[in-house]
């Protein structure tokens, strides 16, 4: 490599890789596609490297393109981080922090702890990404993601931090149990009205239950389903049925009594709340201290 890079031509590079096109980096730079094209042909001739592989609808990162992200996203952090020292700023947290979470986890608790955070520390600003169905840190350049999952382990490549824990519970709407009546033994699920997380369109599911030191699986038929937490939710509040819904979802509706935990001496399986960062990465003295406000506000103090 003859020259350095320009920094103003890595963060367009980082741009078009997180966005997936080179239109949509032009729109959120406010500069023409044309301009894109040019950097980004500077860049591969000063890295000697194609970075992006290109059709008509999307560019996705070659395996080269990868590998020099990931050294472009450090450098970058690092600069971050001398600016705040040079800028006097030690002490005050300052820049943005992206990061991903769940759909319904993201609305329902981390905007509320983002809003609480930058309520202390209001010169960090957040960039903040929701999706069921992961997201790529290198890719999307996000400095972390916020995983839900049910006993999982981590990728290998990542650095992951566990939050709290969650247990799910099976609930019914008051009107729901008027009508039907509440279930006596987990038997009587399978005549019940359920409402299930469906995945791949599948018509019928099973619950893994625990009580105390016993294990049950029992087989429901949903007659409604759908594969957002958010629907399953609204459903039983409508008193369509029964659900079994992860405890930060419903917590507060079993509180205001608009929903009730049936057969609340079994409850289902854990699922992990985790902080997800790149491995090797730098972290940024504002990521830190945000997964420790998180870890404090969810692991002692949770809604649920």
């Amino acid at each position: 490599m003859e020259t350095l890079p320009a920094l103003g031509d890595v963060r367009l590079f980082l741009a078009v890789a997180r966005l997936g096109g080179f239109s949509a980096a032009a729109r959120e730079l406010g500069i023409s596609p044309g301009a894109v094209s040019k950097q980004i042909a500077r860049l591969e001739r000063a890295f000697d490297a194609s970075l992006f592989e290109r059709n008509t609808r999307h560019v996705a990162l070659t395996a080269e393109g990868r590998r020099i992200a990931v050294h472009a996203r450090e450098a970058l952090r690092e600069l971050e981080q001398a600016a705040e020292v040079t800028a006097g700023k030690r002490d005050a947290l300052s820049g943005v922090v992206r990061l991903s979470a769940p759909v319904s986890f993201g609305r329902k608790h981390v905007t509320r702890a983002i809003a609480e955070f930058r309520a202390e520390n209001p010169d960090v600003e957040f960039e903040l990404h929701l999706s069921d169905r992961g997201t790529d840190l290198l890719v999307n350049d996000l400095d972390l993601a916020l995983v839900l999952a049910h006993g999982a382990a981590p990728e290998a490549n990542v650095v992951a931090r566990r939050l709290a824990s969650s247990r799910r519970l099976l609930v019914a709407s008051p009107a729901y149990l008027e009508r039907y009546g509440a279930p006596r033994v987990l038997a009587d699920l399978k005549a019940r009205v359920t409402l299930v997380e469906a995945r791949g369109g599948a018509a019928t599911s099973s619950w893994p239950l625990v009580s105390e030191r016993k294990r049950a699986r029992v087989a429901v038929a949903g007659a409604l389903r759908s594969d957002s937490t958010d629907v399953v939710r609204e459903w039983c509040l409508a008193g369509l049925g029964i659900a079994l819904c992860d405890g930060w979802d419903v917590a507060e509706d079993v509180e205001l009594g608009t929903l009730v935990r049936v057969l609340p001496a079994w409850e289902g399986e854990e699922s992990v709340l985790r902080a997800v960062r790149l491995r090797g990465e730098p972290l940024p003295r504002r990521v830190a201290a945000f997964v420790g406000f998180a870890k404090e506000r969810w692991a002692e103090h949770a809604p649920w």
